[in-house]
């Protein structure tokens, strides 16, 4: 989920491979242990890492993001997701808006919902 959040504002898409052993996918993506998520340009990937793992918390690279707007999440190497960015953010935006529609002038909404589907 943080992952295609990032995804979605940035505009942009992504390739993951999430290695953790022992957890079926869904528990993996969906997992609420406390952590972060970060995005450093690539040649300061390994310093970053570093930094972390010197102050003794656990850190390492899991992919990288990609001008091209799509996203692909490997599981312990395995494709689980494989979409459009845009689409995946249609779906996400769909509740919001129609919550809008409730609540807001409909032309309005209309227009934002637009803008965001125009978004390159």
């Amino acid at each position: 989920t943080t992952l295609l959040e990032m995804a979605f504002t940035g505009n942009c898409g992504f390739e993951v491979d999430l290695n953790v052993a022992g957890k079926s996918d869904l528990e993996i993506l969906f997992d609420e242990e406390v952590g972060i998520v970060i995005e450093v340009p690539t040649a300061s990937a390994a310093s970053v890492t570093a930094a972390y793992t010197d102050a003794g918390l656990s850190a390492s690279v899991i992919g990288k993001t990609t001008a091209i707007k799509r996203t692909v999440i490997r599981v312990n190497g395995v494709v689980v997701v494989d979409s459009d960015m845009t689409a995946l953010r249609d779906v996400w935006e769909a509740t919001s808006f129609q919550l809008e529609y409730r609540q807001c002038n409909p032309e309005c909404v209309e227009q934002e919902e637009a803008t965001l589907a125009g978004r390159t």
